[in-house]
């Protein structure tokens, strides 16, 4: 049975192949590679109060600061701190949390 991971690995294999990233001509810099590079800006680190190393990773969805995380990072907690790019540190607060999709939501 495959996982929820291996369904997504396969389905951005399917678009990789169906938007011509796949030639003899390999190039490193793919779509794939370049969604990425516009994304990580918004990527940051969670950080569970009292923790001193990171919990997991998290994405900024909109400009309020809505955060989209998984629900293995953040566990049973009601906060967490999010460590932005530039290395500054906000309070977040986990306002959804869904165990059986393995989400979670907080504003950060």
């Amino acid at each position: 049975m495959l996982s929820h991971r291996n369904v997504c690995v396969f389905a951005l294999s399917l678009w990789a192949l169906a938007a011509g990233t796949v030639s003899a001509q390999y190039s490193r810099i793919t779509p794939m590679v370049e969604a990425i590079r516009k994304a990580e800006p918004c990527v940051v680190g969670i950080f569970l109060p009292g923790g001193k190393s990171v919990s997991g990773t998290g994405v900024i969805i909109d400009k309020r600061g809505l955060i989209v995380t998984n629900h293995h990072v953040v566990g049973k907690s009601k906060s967490v701190i999010v460590r932005l790019r530039d290395g500054n540190k906000l309070d977040g607060e986990v306002i959804l949390d869904r165990p059986e999709f393995d989400l979670a939501f907080r504003e950060g």
